[in-house]
């Protein structure tokens, strides 16, 4: 595969910040911690508010974290009945 097609980290989170906003949330949804793996990154994210605060009643459910394929720059939503690494050992497997 050639290079020019790789998306770099910056370019990943940028991708993931846009599925962000687009979603129907009626706050800010901020990225809080971003892992890295063999085929791209898993961003995991929650509200600005529930950052600021702290507080379990600014906290949102269903935050399913995002996977961005380093190869094409999509981005995948994953589930959250699962830990994360299942989402993406399946990411794995479907995406070879």
């Amino acid at each position: 595969m050639p290079d020019d097609k790789v998306i770099t980290p910056e370019q990943a989170r940028e991708r993931a910040e846009a599925r962000l906003a687009a979603m129907p949330f009626p706050g800010d949804l901020v990225i809080i911690r971003v892992e890295e793996f063999e085929l791209g990154w898993v961003f995991f994210y929650d509200s600005l508010e529930h950052q600021k605060s702290g507080l379990f009643t600014d906290a949102i459910g269903g935050n399913a974290p995002l996977i961005v394929d380093r190869r094409d720059g999509k981005v995948h939503v994953t589930g959250t009945a699962q830990p994360t690494s299942h989402y993406v050992d399946e990411y794995l497997r479907s995406a070879t």
